[in-house]
């Protein structure tokens, strides 16, 4: 799959700042700019709702001050997760990996953000099935490993493949939404959407043959170049989107069984389906957007996929 996205220009500005601080904020009043940020952007919180505050904090090492959030909600599948990123005014380009033990929140760049302007954010949201909070490794500067500091997050529970593939099959859903920085630093807006799903039997448990279903969709904040490539069929598009659910040879068959090629714009939509007689969720696989050869973005999307060779 291809994106193709429109690319203004932005500047690099330098700072020089020691320190970092991490905290778990309390009351409602923490909670209010997640909440106003979904309510202008839907597309991002889809069906979830936060209530209780954050774990959030900021960094401030090698004139890199950039904020980090992370939220704990409920949703259609039980629970949701928001992850999120802001440069501050005045501060430089920065490249930053966000992860835990097992997965990535966000492997990118922030781009620079001018003096005296309002910054964008890079938002994450994962529809899952428990959460949990615990500990975190957030690197950044040079080669993204410049600088480090180990924050609290809230995080998916370590049990969360078990009671997925134990009968109840609820989907997995990662949604990505705001702007980061291409590989010449160049801000880009990302509104995007994956999901993974399969349907269970009458007594609501997995049963041979199994359906798959993966739907793909673009929000209101892309751009109109803003294209997935779903047959990989352009090779000269300048951004390219992999996600690993999407390499195994059934949905390959199935995506041309269905002569799925492109879908192209702000607020489209695809769904590609096919049946298999085994199943396995697969909590590794990650969604990668390239410009060229070159990763600019990366998270996990965990997704069910049939269990190869069938």
């Amino acid at each position: 799959m291809a994106l193709l996205l429109f690319v203004p220009s932005c500047s690099q500005v330098a700072s020089n700042l020691p320190n970092h601080s991490t905290d778990v904020s309390s009351g409602n009043s923490s909670v209010q700019p997640v909440n106003a940020l979904m309510a202008l952007d839907p597309f991002l919180g889809g069906d979830c709702s936060f209530n209780g505050p954050p774990i959030k904090g900021s960094t401030n090492q090698g004139g890199y001050v950039f904020e980090y959030e992370s939220y704990s909600g409920t949703g259609p599948t039980g629970a949701c997760r928001l992850y999120r990123l802001r440069n501050t005014p005045g501060k430089l380009y920065t490249p930053v990996l966000w992860k835990d033990s097992g997965e990535i929140w966000f492997d990118t760049a922030l781009p620079a953000c001018p003096a005296g302007s309002i910054c964008p954010s890079i938002d994450v949201m994962k529809q899952s099935l428990r959460v949990e909070d615990g500990g975190s490794t957030l690197t950044y500067g040079v080669n993204k490993n410049e600088y480090s500091e180990a924050p609290s997050a809230f995080k998916r529970h370590q049990n969360e493949k078990f009671v997925a593939l134990s009968g109840n099959a609820y989907p997995f859903v990662t949604t990505i939404s705001g702007v980061i920085a291409d590989a010449n630093g160049r801000p880009i807006q990302i509104s995007i959407r994956v999901a993974s799903f399969v349907e269970t039997g009458a007594k609501g448990e997995l049963e041979s043959p199994i359906n798959f279903g993966y739907r793909f969709e673009t929000g209101p904040r892309a751009e109109n170049l803003f294209s997935i490539d779903l047959a990989q069929q352009d090779p000269k598009a300048a951004y390219r989107i992999s996600w690993g659910a999407t390499s195994t040879s059934a949905f390959k068959a199935a995506a041309t069984a269905e002569e799925l090629k492109w879908l192209s714009g702000p607020e489209q939509r695809a769904h590609v389906s096919f049946s298999s007689r085994s199943v396995t969720l697969n909590d590794q696989e990650k969604l990668i957007i390239t410009q060229g050869t070159t990763p600019i973005f990366v998270t996990t999307a965990s997704a069910y996929v049939p269990k190869e060779p069938e």
